[in-house]
């Protein structure tokens, strides 16, 4: 947002300038303004497009995930150190890693809302995820069993 402020005000001041040096008149300037404005809204709109089919991507890539039930599957001795992930992550982004195994984490989710999380954490951490879904319910549940509140 800042650097929009930063550029109107450089604008402003090239066409003062170029008003004062006699390059320009108001009407010039209302144009360049009234073009800008018309460059916003195109902006604005492809951000929106940009943005519901990154969400239409996520949600096929989450419905895609194969189904996991988190009463039978989660094996205390298997779970991922509790240093990889936080509580409070596991509860905003709605996930669950329920296993570690040959080098990767198992997680459930119950959508597409923690998976951008979740790639930035598997970066993170340097490791590969497998994704599995859940309900919602039974991921709160595990995740009050084994990472309990301190």
């Amino acid at each position: 947002m800042m650097a929009i402020k930063e550029i109107r005000k450089t604008v402003d001041e090239l066409l003062g300038w170029l008003a004062e040096q006699g390059f320009v008149g108001d009407e010039d300037i209302k144009e360049v303004y009234a073009q800008g404005e018309r460059f916003a809204k195109v902006v604005s709109e492809g951000a929106k497009r940009a943005k519901r089919l990154s969400e239409k991507v996520l949600s096929a890539m989450a419905a895609s995930f194969p189904s996991v039930d988190l009463e039978t599957a989660v094996e205390a001795s298997a779970l991922p150190p509790r240093k990889m992930f936080k509580r409070k992550d596991m509860l905003e982004h709605q996930f669950f890693p329920f296993k570690l195994a040959d080098g990767a984490v198992h997680i459930a989710v119950i959508n597409e809302s923690g998976f951008l999380f979740l790639v930035q954490k598997s970066n993170e951490l340097g490791k590969t995820f497998k994704y599995f879904s859940a309900p919602l319910k039974d991921i709160i549940a595990a995740i009050k069993k084994y990472y309990p509140a301190s």
